[in-house]
Protein backbone atom coordinates (compact mmCIF):
# COMPACT_ATOMS: atom_id res chain seq x y z
CA UNK A 1 0.00 0.00 0.00
CA UNK A 2 1.21 3.46 -0.78
CA UNK A 3 -0.91 5.94 1.13
CA UNK A 4 0.06 9.50 0.31
CA UNK A 5 -0.50 12.77 2.16
CA UNK A 6 -2.64 15.48 0.58
CA UNK A 7 -2.41 18.67 2.65
CA UNK A 8 -5.12 21.25 2.06
CA UNK A 9 -4.32 24.96 1.84
CA UNK A 10 -6.54 25.37 4.92
CA UNK A 11 -4.26 23.03 6.87
CA UNK A 12 -1.19 25.02 5.85
CA UNK A 13 -2.79 28.25 7.11
CA UNK A 14 -4.18 26.87 10.34
CA UNK A 15 -0.95 25.02 11.15
CA UNK A 16 1.11 28.22 10.95
CA UNK A 17 -1.29 29.99 13.31
CA UNK A 18 -1.66 27.17 15.85
CA UNK A 19 2.04 26.25 15.77
CA UNK A 20 3.03 29.76 16.88
CA UNK A 21 1.17 29.38 20.18
CA UNK A 22 1.17 25.60 20.68
CA UNK A 23 4.35 24.13 19.22
CA UNK A 24 4.47 21.01 21.43
CA UNK A 25 0.81 20.23 20.86
CA UNK A 26 1.29 20.49 17.08
CA UNK A 27 4.34 18.23 17.20
CA UNK A 28 2.42 15.62 19.20
CA UNK A 29 -0.53 15.77 16.78
CA UNK A 30 1.84 15.33 13.83
CA UNK A 31 3.49 12.38 15.58
CA UNK A 32 0.05 10.84 16.09
CA UNK A 33 -0.87 11.39 12.44
CA UNK A 34 2.41 9.73 11.45
CA UNK A 35 1.54 6.71 13.62
CA UNK A 36 -1.87 6.54 11.94
CA UNK A 37 -0.27 6.81 8.48
CA UNK A 38 2.22 4.03 9.24
CA UNK A 39 -0.64 1.75 10.30
CA UNK A 40 -2.41 2.45 6.99
CA UNK A 41 0.81 1.65 5.14
CA UNK A 42 0.92 -1.68 6.96
CA UNK A 43 -2.58 -2.54 5.72
CA UNK A 44 -4.88 -1.39 8.53
CA UNK A 45 -8.27 -0.01 7.56
CA UNK A 46 -9.27 3.49 8.76
CA UNK A 47 -12.16 2.16 10.88
CA UNK A 48 -9.79 -0.20 12.72
CA UNK A 49 -7.61 2.69 13.84
CA UNK A 50 -10.29 4.40 15.91
CA UNK A 51 -9.09 2.18 18.73
CA UNK A 52 -5.88 4.20 19.01
CA UNK A 53 -6.27 6.42 22.06
CA UNK A 54 -5.52 9.64 20.24
CA UNK A 55 -7.85 9.07 17.23
CA UNK A 56 -11.39 10.46 17.28
CA UNK A 57 -14.07 9.52 14.73
CA UNK A 58 -15.80 12.75 13.68
CA UNK A 59 -18.38 11.17 11.35
CA UNK A 60 -18.82 11.24 7.56
CA UNK A 61 -15.39 9.67 7.11
CA UNK A 62 -13.58 12.37 9.08
CA UNK A 63 -11.15 11.66 11.88
CA UNK A 64 -9.05 13.78 14.19
CA UNK A 65 -5.91 13.13 16.15
CA UNK A 66 -5.34 15.11 19.30
CA UNK A 67 -2.30 16.43 21.11
CA UNK A 68 -1.99 13.53 23.55
CA UNK A 69 1.33 11.86 23.14
CA UNK A 70 1.31 8.34 21.82
CA UNK A 71 4.97 7.93 22.77
CA UNK A 72 6.19 6.44 26.03
CA UNK A 73 9.25 8.68 26.17
CA UNK A 74 7.44 11.97 25.66
CA UNK A 75 8.91 14.93 27.48
CA UNK A 76 6.92 17.62 25.66
CA UNK A 77 4.68 19.64 27.94
CA UNK A 78 1.25 20.44 26.55
CA UNK A 79 -1.18 23.06 27.78
CA UNK A 80 -3.91 23.20 25.15
CA UNK A 81 -6.27 20.75 23.51
CA UNK A 82 -6.03 20.70 19.73
CA UNK A 83 -7.38 18.54 16.94
CA UNK A 84 -5.79 17.76 13.58
CA UNK A 85 -8.60 16.78 11.20
CA UNK A 86 -8.15 14.45 8.26
CA UNK A 87 -9.96 12.19 5.82
CA UNK A 88 -8.45 8.80 4.96
CA UNK A 89 -9.75 8.22 1.43
CA UNK A 90 -9.27 4.49 0.95
CA UNK A 91 -10.56 4.68 -2.63
CA UNK A 92 -7.59 6.85 -3.62
CA UNK A 93 -5.24 5.81 -0.78
CA UNK A 94 -4.91 9.49 0.09
CA UNK A 95 -4.72 10.88 3.59
CA UNK A 96 -6.29 14.33 3.22
CA UNK A 97 -4.99 16.54 6.03
CA UNK A 98 -7.63 19.24 6.30
CA UNK A 99 -7.03 21.56 9.26
CA UNK A 100 -5.70 21.89 12.79
CA UNK A 101 -7.36 23.95 15.49
CA UNK A 102 -8.15 24.26 19.17
CA UNK A 103 -10.92 22.26 20.76
CA UNK A 104 -12.86 25.47 21.44
CA UNK A 105 -13.85 25.67 17.74
CA UNK A 106 -14.52 21.94 17.35
CA UNK A 107 -18.16 22.15 16.25
CA UNK A 108 -17.44 24.70 13.53
CA UNK A 109 -14.29 22.82 12.46
CA UNK A 110 -16.08 19.48 12.14
CA UNK A 111 -18.74 21.12 9.95
CA UNK A 112 -16.01 22.59 7.75
CA UNK A 113 -14.25 19.21 7.52
CA UNK A 114 -17.50 17.46 6.54
CA UNK A 115 -18.04 20.06 3.80
CA UNK A 116 -14.49 19.49 2.53
CA UNK A 117 -15.04 15.72 2.38
CA UNK A 118 -18.33 16.14 0.52
CA UNK A 119 -16.49 18.30 -2.03
CA UNK A 120 -13.80 15.63 -2.52
CA UNK A 121 -16.43 12.96 -3.06
CA UNK A 122 -18.44 15.16 -5.45
CA UNK A 123 -15.33 15.89 -7.51
CA UNK A 124 -14.53 12.19 -7.70
CA UNK A 125 -18.04 11.45 -8.99
CA UNK A 126 -17.64 14.10 -11.71
CA UNK A 127 -14.27 12.81 -12.87
CA UNK A 128 -14.53 9.96 -15.37
CA UNK A 129 -12.62 6.84 -14.38
CA UNK A 130 -9.59 6.04 -16.54
CA UNK A 131 -9.64 2.71 -18.33
CA UNK A 132 -6.61 0.52 -17.68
Amino acid sequence: MAWRFERSPRFERTFKRVHKKHKNECLNALDNLDTYHKALQEGAKPAQLSSLGFVNNEGEGAYAVDQRSGRDDDSRKVSAEIRLYFFPDDTEEALHVILIAGKDSQSRDVNEVHKFIRQIKAEREKTPKEET
